[in-house]
Formats: structure tokens, C-alpha cells, sequence
């Protein structure tokens, strides 16, 4: 299933719909979710959204890994994070800077390896774990 997050207005947002005819994104906060009704969607349409998508593929924790996310090996303790290149998920080795920056070493990542991996935040709210 291809499913997408936002990053807009300093919060992480779901995604509820993308229409690329009108070229809008409906988000909405999690919160605003209540007995599978959601509440409070914005329709959103160019400026600052930051779109990341699912990987398809969950970390040791069973938690969805989405492009942008920061990961630790649980094994070695390497942090890392996900970016898409040329329509593949790879994993950018610390130091790296991130969109219209060099990143550090691009490599691929075998989905064995999503085993020994956690999930341990985002490039948009914890990006000083990258510089740890």
C-alpha cells in the first residue's frame, strides 16, 4: 500500500488524500481522529508540505519506516537515515545533510537488515541524532 505522512507548520500530519489533478494534499492531525471519523482535514496546496512515504517496511518494533526517518541499528548502534533515490529507499550513513545538500555515503539496505533497526525519530524533529 503506498501511504504517505506531512511534515507542515513545525507538526507531523497524516495524509488523507492526494489530488494531483488540483495538485492538493488533504492532511489531517492525528488527534482528530476519533472512532475511525476524521475530523479537522486541511486541504493543502504548495508552500512548505513535505511529503514522505512509507516504505513498506516495518523496524524491529513493528513501527512504519517512512522516507525522512532516523533510524539506529540495534546491533552496532549506527544511525542512519532513509532517503529515496532514483525510486528506491536507501540509507544515508551519518554525517549527512538532507534536500538540495550533499548527504554522506548512499547505500542499499537489505530488508533482513529492517530487523535489527528502530525507529528513533525523524530529520525534521530530531535531526541533531544525526550528528550524534
Amino acid at each position: 500500500m503506498i501511504k504517505f505522512r506531512a511534515w507542515y507548520d513545525g507538526k507531523m500530519w497524516s495524509v488523507a488524500n492526494i489530488n494531483f489533478i488540483d495538485e492538493t494534499v488533504d492532511i489531517y492531525n492525528l488527534p482528530a481522529c476519533e472512532n475511525g471519523e476524521i475530523h479537522d482535514v486541511r486541504k493543502f496546496s504548495g508552500g512548505d508540505l513535505k511529503l514522505m512515504q512509507f516504505t513498506g517496511i516495518k523496524d524491529v518494533n513493528r513501527k512504519e519506516i517512512y522516507e525522512g526517518d532516523i533510524l539506529k541499528n540495534t546491533e552496532t548502534g549506527e544511525i542512519s537515515a532513509i532517503k529515496k533515490v532514483d525510486s528506491f529507499f536507501r540509507m544515508a550513513k551519518q554525517p549527512m545533510l538532507w534536500r538540495g545538500e550533499m548527504l554522506g555515503e548512499i547505500h542499499y539496505c537489505d530488508p533482513a537488515d529492517f530487523l535489527r533497526l528502530e525507529v528513533i525519530g525523524n530529520i525534521y524533529e530530531n535531526k541533531d541524532l544525526l550528528n550524534a
